[in-house]
């Protein structure tokens, strides 16, 4: 399953590092940890809560 689910991903431009049971791993290019979430989200996955917690940090240091 993780398999079909990686594959999707890297159909959307994703590069997966690795995957196994229950977990993908993914490099996210900087700034640009948002469209991954949302990539991954509506293949529904479900990513890491501490990434939405890092993607706000990165929102505020851009946007000063």
């Amino acid at each position: 399953i993780m398999l079909d689910y990686a594959q999707k991903l890297h159909l959307t431009g994703l590069t997966i590092y690795s995957y196994g049971t229950g977990n993908i791993v993914l490099k996210v290019p900087t700034n640009g940890l948002r469209h991954t979430l949302n990539l991954v989200i509506e293949n529904q996955l479900i990513p890491p809560a501490c990434k939405f917690h890092e993607m706000d940090l990165e929102e505020i240091i851009k946007n000063g």
